[in-house]
């Protein structure tokens, strides 16, 4: 194990969170009535709350930016083994979250809008975020342990 490569993984962590927020801003979706407009995942997370689903909205979109950035925050900022354990297991949120909004969204917006498969590049993303914090958390080992000299 060396620090390039460990330093190497964390930047690829970073990079892939990054991409992850800026996929927000991609059209996920078509308006199936009127125009046929592209529609953003803000834009479809504003019609999902219209329907009566604010707080659902508004954890989506909480744990949808929340998540890439507190794996930012952790991946630089807490200790070296942990580091990569917190990016596995936000990962993990993060594509859960994802899947299951766009299924939720699909369920309840299904005569007003068609999805155009945006979303599974982003639930993608999400588990190859995750699979590379748990690479770095291989990468790092097992922590050493401190045995009594008898």
């Amino acid at each position: 194990m060396s620090s390039k490569s460990v330093k190497r993984v964390k930047w690829e962590v970073t990079i892939f969170q990054i991409i992850l927020i800026g996929v927000l801003f991609l059209p996920v979706a078509r308006r199936l009535t009127g125009s046929g407009a592209m529609i953003d995942t803000l834009s479809l997370v504003r019609r999902y709350a219209g329907l009566g689903h604010k707080a659902e909205s508004f954890f989506y979109v909480m744990a949808a930016i929340g998540s890439p950035v507190m794996t930012i925050i952790c991946i630089w900022r807490v200790s070296r083994r942990n580091n990569f354990s917190a990016a596995a297991w936000l990962g993990a949120l993060t594509s859960f979250d994802h899947a299951c909004f766009y299924s939720a969204a699909k369920t309840a917006l299904f005569s007003s809008i068609a999805l155009t498969g945006v979303h599974i590049l982003i639930v993608l993303l999400a588990v190859i975020g995750m699979l590379i914090g748990v690479h770095g958390y291989l990468l790092i080992g097992p922590v050493p342990s401190h045995k009594k000299k008898q």
